[in-house]
């Protein structure tokens, strides 16, 4: 099973150009050094909600859990706080397994979900709901789905698996709209019918995606 790192984060708010440079010339040689690392992917917020959100995504899900604290915000990266700049602040990290990713092409504009799965009725439920109802939707182009701690041998066996449990959702469309009403529409009878608790939500433009180079 492929993994998925999520962190969220603000900066300042004149930061832009120092972000961009740390982010090339520290963050990026830094993640390409996971020898099963795939790609990151770097967005900006256009709602209320933390100011970027990362997705790094790696071949495998057992990676992710042995480096939950890898990414250039992590102290334990290069072994010194100093590492990150002072404009980087509240920082939060969620990674695991991926359970669900669809990508038909890479979209404009995304949504971040965080929720709370309380069961395995939760994540079959979610996982549903993804892949038949939002996923076909128009505009939408990409869902990805990934659950705190998830990796090849819990999802096979979830009744292995210890609730509750945090799970992060990446929903990507051509226009903010299409997305967060795709959500809406889609999670309004879900949500009353099951409980999910709902963490936070964001939604985003895409400023960046790199791949490993090799």
């Amino acid at each position: 099973m492929e993994g998925a790192l999520g962190v969220w984060f603000d900066a300042g708010v004149n930061s832009g150009k120092e972000l961009d440079d740390w982010f090339t010339n520290v963050e990026q040689p830094a993640a390409f050094q996971g020898k099963d690392f795939l790609q990151v992917r770097r967005y900006e917020s256009l709602s209320e909600g933390p100011r970027y959100f990362c997705l790094y995504e790696y071949a495998s899900s057992n990676t992710v859990s042995l480096r939950s604290t890898h990414s250039p915000f992590s102290c334990e990266n290069s072994g010194s706080a100093d590492s990150i700049p002072g404009f980087i602040s509240r920082i939060s990290h969620l990674g695991g397994g991926l359970v669900l990713s669809m990508n038909r092409n890479i979209g404009g504009t995304a949504m971040t979900f965080r929720l709370a799965m309380n069961s395995e009725l939760h994540v079959t439920s979610l996982l549903n709901m993804l892949s038949h109802q939002i996923f076909p939707l128009s505009g939408i182009t990409s869902v990805k789905f990934w659950l705190c701690g998830a990796n090849q041998r819990s999802f096979t066996n979830p009744s292995g698996f210890g609730f509750p449990r945090e799970a992060a959702v990446l929903i990507e469309g051509v226009r903010p709209g299409v997305v967060a009403s795709a959500w809406n529409e889609c999670s309004a009878h879900q949500a009353l019918k099951f409980e999910w608790p709902l963490l936070n939500s964001t939604a985003y433009r895409l400023l960046q995606v790199v791949s490993d180079p090799r």
